[in-house]
């Protein structure tokens, strides 16, 4: 998911940060290195913006995605759907990343 991160632009990290976070409580995500800023946003009721998340790192958002998958396993199928909403984001990675990504999703969902 981190790569798929890297490759959004800030409006698409900031509805991939928000869906996340949606799954995430508060202290969950004051566990995590880094997850202060974003902690106090959510117990705030605030929604990532654009600008914000430009500067939330890759490796800080594949964090937030397995946390965000052990408090909720859909998260998986709300980030996949969240992408299937933008096009040219999955082109832009091309073939093998795509193929990738579908094979770790299916992999999640025979495992759920």
């Amino acid at each position: 998911m981190g790569s798929l991160f890297s490759q959004s632009n800030g409006e698409q990290k900031a509805g991939l940060l928000n869906q996340l976070l949606s799954s995430v409580n508060p202290a969950t995500l004051s566990s995590l290195a880094g997850g202060g800023a974003l902690a106090s946003l959510l117990g705030a009721g605030q929604h990532v913006t654009p600008e914000q998340a430009q500067a939330v790192s890759p490796e800080r958002v594949q964090r937030l995605a397995s946390q965000a998958e052990k408090a909720d396993p859909s998260v998986v199928d709300k980030a996949s759907s969240f992408f299937a909403q933008h096009p040219t984001l999955i082109k832009t990675l091309g073939g093998a990343a795509l193929s990738i990504a579908l094979a770790k999703v299916a992999q999640r969902q025979k495992a759920a």
